[in-house]
């Protein structure tokens, strides 16, 4: 056998090992994916729990998104928004009431993925898109939705 014959053969040789290996990662990494997947899906808030969570008064502290930099605005600058029980939706500048309206929250897909997100939709011409609603600790993030380009995000820090 020449040596370039037994090279292709070394070489087919270990492609195929390594192949079968990635095979059986890939077949792991599918078992794990579908079991994360049915665990977010069982731990994941239903739209009551979002309503209850998202009730009370919340104080704006930066928007990040696509070409925008401003620092984060200290605590105390009254730029509150506020969701009541009863999908009542109020916007003030320190104590001035600005809008007094209502909200809804829905779960839907978002546009490029079959992930089901809650959704928020206000009465308030300010926020005239929906927006998606994240919860993490004292901080609500209200992002933009993967249909809309160059979006972004409002974070808010809880007040009450």
């Amino acid at each position: 056998m020449d040596k370039v014959s037994y090279c292709a053969i070394n070489y087919y040789s270990w492609m195929m090992q390594r192949s079968t290996k990635y095979c059986c990662q890939c077949d792991y990494m599918k078992k794990l994916l579908f079991i994360l997947t049915i665990v977010i899906t069982l731990t994941s808030c239903n739209k009551e729990s979002i309503q209850k969570q998202v009730a009370g008064k919340w104080e704006f502290v930066v928007f990040v998104g696509y070409g925008v930099f401003d620092p984060p605005l200290p605590p105390g600058n009254g730029k509150i928004i506020e969701f009541g029980n009863g999908r009542n939706f109020k916007r003030y500048a320190h104590d001035t009431l600005l809008f007094n309206g209502s909200y809804s929250i829905s779960r839907k897909k978002d546009c490029y993925s079959d992930q089901f997100k809650s959704f928020l939709k206000t009465s308030d011409a300010s926020f005239a898109n929906e927006r998606v609603v994240i919860i993490k600790g004292d901080s609500l993030m209200l992002s933009t939705s993967a249909c809309l380009i160059d979006g972004g995000v409002a974070i808010y820090r809880k007040i009450d």
